[in-house]
């Protein structure tokens, strides 16, 4: 609900009040059900998480760049250590940097066309002046 008031955009004024021990009973809410209402809460209003993992796909991907090309002046300089191992941990970390950075952005895609089926209006207005009620 937080997030469908801030959505709206009308201004809010925060009260403040002194919680009082619970009379009777316990709370119902665990920690985990708790924890799973925030995260409903954070992908329904952001795409923020889809786009943390294109941003952790893209650092993989150029560590693994970064990898490569030490691994290369090494070997130019010193010789090989252990042959092809090089090759594959970087091609391994290199595509699985490409495919986090695949989800993020198809992500990105699917949040935009779920916002669109919402059918959330762009805009909410606060008062009209001189437009006359069809009432």
């Amino acid at each position: 609900m937080k997030g469908l008031y801030a959505w709206v955009g009308y201004s809010q004024q925060a009260i403040a009040y002194d919680v009082e021990i619970r009379s009777a009973g316990t709370s119902k809410w665990s920690f985990s059900h708790l924890f799973i209402y925030a995260w409903s809460g954070i992908i329904s209003f952001s795409a923020v998480p889809l786009r943390v993992w294109s941003v952790i796909g893209a650092c993989i991907a150029i560590l693994a760049l970064s990898y490569a090309i030490w691994i290369g002046i090494t070997t130019v300089l010193h010789g090989r250590d252990i042959p092809g191992y090089a090759t594959l941990a970087v091609a391994i970390f290199f595509l699985g940097g490409l495919q986090l950075l695949s989800i993020g952005v198809l992500g990105e895609y699917i949040a935009h066309i779920f916002r669109e089926t919402k059918r959330r209006p762009q805009f909410v207005v606060e008062q009209t002046i001189g437009f006359e009620s069809d009432r």
